[in-house]
């Protein structure tokens, strides 16, 4: 477990910290399998309904960097199932993320960049940003499942 380390001395910021959980995962016979506990959201949507009548403003740039870096057990190895790598773009130039996965023998690291832009998304192009927020909160977006060696 650490503690929050933060840097701000230069631009962006960092903040870092880690975490060990205890008894996380399922073990079922040969497999292995567990949920990210958390998954990034790229626009913090006003609650409602999956339509809208009238523009939605976007009013701030931001820009969000998660690394997850994940120290698979000795016996579970091999990554039959995880999140992939994937690209997202939002309407008029609203938002993008990036998502890029990789395993390596015994560690599992995904990066999830997030941006967002100002920007005014027509009431026809809303259900789009909602399918960006969507695929990032998808159980494949999440889970892991790893055999034992």
């Amino acid at each position: 477990m650490g503690d929050l380390s933060t840097h701000f001395e230069t631009y962006p910021g960092v903040e870092q910290f880690s975490v060990e959980l205890d008894n996380y995962a399922v073990v079922d016979g040969k497999y292995l399998y567990f949920d990210l506990p958390s998954t990034p959201g790229l626009f913090k949507l006003p609650m409602g309904g999956d339509r809208r009548s009238l523009p939605l403003m976007l009013s701030q740039h931001g820009m969000t960097t998660i690394r997850t870096e994940i120290e698979l057990p000795p016996t579970f190895r091999n990554v039959v199932m995880s999140p992939k790598s994937q690209n997202l773009d939002a309407p008029s130039g609203g938002g993008k993320v990036r998502v890029q996965a990789s395993s390596t023998p015994g560690k599992f690291v995904m990066t999830d960049e997030l941006e967002t832009s100002p920007a005014i998304i027509s009431p026809k192009d809303y259900s789009s940003i909602l399918k960006v927020d969507s695929a990032l909160e998808k159980k494949s977006s999440k889970v892991f499942l790893l055999e034992k060696e």
